[in-house]
């Protein structure tokens, strides 16, 4: 009887002899790459080479047929593993002349499939098995030798749902000194799979909070995915502190330092702040996460969070920008100082904004906020930010006038989901919004883009 033996291999299937008589990994970077002049030249290679985990599998059965599933993307990957899987085939069919090796190549209709993308691995599988079940009569086994987080949960899951529990085992490799242990594997990885894709929808949602309950109650330790749905938690909820005393670069696990975007998040997690500097202060630091949150809060449709995160970036960007050019700390001490700032803002602004507003100033709020700090602005000379903030000055009740019609003023719709719990027309506010938008990102539109390259790394590592 046949034993059919199904394994992805990833980048720690082979090591290379070095000069001291050690085996080391090929690097990710160069693995492509070097896989392939290997390949090219096997007869000069081939007594330098190692082949790790798999032949633990094949020594429990050295008759069976073992099919490799290997990576070969269309836009060239360095982490791609077409090569390595045809080296293999090379060296098992030297050490193992009663095993039959095929490599199988992760392509479909549209061409070579992203080996972290679960969907098409999926189609992949399930096609392919469907395909070969007349041949797979025999016992199948499941290893779980290498390739990405989302080939093995794919490929396990598929093999669990269409086929009977007693033609099915499946074992994993565990590192025990130099050798490798072979240990069964439960049944539940269909489960699992199922939970992991509702984690990852409620990351690309930014439902941060409720993505670390279903990463708890999935009981699989995953540091990295824990830490960094962390920060993304705090920063969605603008918990800079908690970054700051909960959170340190030195805890995050290397899959995560390893990481091309790496440096961005150590920069996160390390941001240091100068209020001496707006720039550079946590207000603004503060106002631009805002701002990038109500940005995504439109990708998912979330007008109520989008308008009130800008009313938010707006109030923090102009109390920050006052309390860094002037004596008067409105963002620290509000109530003491806002009352003696209204004072010299009527000694000397009250005309200019009676012109503007055709209202007395009577008390501080954030229209008046906006309204000093467009006035310091202005006399900085700081033209494009100048005009931005104008933009979204005007976007309240107090300045708008006619350029915005009653109902959907900033103010005035925050007011009413706050208070009234009355929602918004969504096409409406992109309309009257963009220009409002695209001001904003003027002023404070350093972390662009940031909450998604988050979550892409995230789902990376789940």
């Amino acid at each position: 009887m046949k034993t059919h033996i199904f394994a992805n291999i990833g980048n720690r299937n082979l090591a290379i002899q070095n000069k001291n008589g050690g085996y080391d990994f090929i690097p990710s970077h160069t693995f492509r790459e070097t896989t392939e002049d290997i390949w090219n030249n096997f007869g000069d290679y081939k007594d330098a080479l190692r082949p790790m985990i798999i032949p633990a599998i094949i020594d429990k059965y050295p008759e069976g047929h073992l099919h490799l599933f290997v990576s070969n993307q269309d836009a060239a990957h360095e982490s791609d593993t077409y090569s390595e899987g045809r080296i293999l085939e090379k060296c098992f069919a030297a050490s193992y002349p009663d095993l039959v090796v095929s490599i199988v190549t992760l392509r479909d209709a549209e061409g070579g499939i992203d080996p972290t993308n679960d969907e098409a691995l999926i189609r992949f599988y399930r096609n392919w098995l469907k395909g070969n079940l007349n041949r797979l009569n025999d016992k199948v086994v499941f290893f779980d030798s290498g390739g990405t987080a989302q080939q093995k949960a794919s490929l396990r899951a598929v093999l669990e749902f269409e086929l009977p529990k007693h033609q099915l085992e499946q074992y994993y490799g565990k590192k025990e000194g130099d050798a490798t242990v072979l240990n069964k594997l439960e049944r539940n990885a269909a489960e699992k799979l199922f939970q992991k894709r509702q984690l990852r929808t409620l990351i690309e949602h930014y439902n941060y909070g409720a993505a670390r309950v279903l990463l708890a109650e999935i009981n699989e330790s995953n540091t990295s995915v824990e830490l960094l749905l962390k920060l993304c938690d705090y920063l969605w909820n603008c918990m800079f502190n908690d970054i700051e005393n909960r959170l340190h670069w030195n805890n995050f696990p290397k899959a995560v330092k390893r990481h091309l975007r790496a440096n961005d998040i150590k920069h996160i997690v390390e941001k240091s702040c100068d209020n001496d500097d707006f720039e550079h202060s946590y207000y603004y630091n503060h106002a631009a996460w805002l701002f990038e949150k109500s940005q995504c809060a439109l990708k998912t449709s979330d007008a109520s969070t989008a308008i009130i995160s800008l009313m938010q970036m707006l109030e923090v960007y102009c109390n920050g920008y006052i309390s860094c050019h002037t004596p008067y700390n409105i963002a620290e001490n509000y109530t003491k100082e806002s009352e003696a700032l209204l004072f010299e803002i009527i000694g000397s602004y009250k005309d200019v904004f009676y012109r503007q507003t055709n209202k007395h100033l009577k008390s501080f709020s954030v229209p008046v906020a906006a309204f000093y700090a467009h006035i310091l602005l202005d006399q900085s000379g700081e033209r494009d930010c100048t005009q931005a903030l104008s933009t979204l000055k005007n976007a309240l009740t107090m300045f708008a006038r006619s350029s915005f019609p009653e109902d959907m003023r900033l103010d005035t719709m925050r007011n009413n989901i706050a208070h009234r719990g009355k929602g918004v027309d969504l096409e409406r506010f992109r309309q009257h919004y963009a220009s409002v938008f695209g001001a904003a990102e003027t002023l404070c539109g350093k972390h662009k883009g940031a909450f998604d390259n988050l979550n892409a790394v995230i789902c990376e590592l789940i």
